[in-house]
């Protein structure tokens, strides 16, 4: 999934994740993506998102995301605090 540039490697890089993994890489660089990533998808399950719609698996946009709850919700959020809520969740 995160084996080469682009899409979805490219919704991530606000996150800080910018290279690609190998699928067997043990190093550390791979345990803080999958704890970044992690943290998406507890984001989705904090706001009850279906995991296969949006990044890393499906199409939707985290900038998408970010838009959608401001728009339900009223608030004036950032990527930055959502990724706290779901780390709360």
């Amino acid at each position: 999934m995160f084996t080469d540039y682009g899409f979805p490697l490219e919704e991530v890089s606000a996150l800080g994740l910018l290279e690609p993994i190998e699928p067997l890489d043990l190093s550390d660089k791979k345990i803080g993506f999958l704890s970044t990533t992690q943290k998406i998808l507890d984001l989705y399950n904090s706001i009850g998102m279906c995991n296969f719609t949006s990044v890393p698996i499906g199409f939707q946009s985290l900038k998408n995301l970010v838009s959608l709850v401001e728009a339900v919700t009223g608030w004036n959020t950032s990527l930055f605090e959502l990724i706290k809520v779901g780390e709360k969740g």
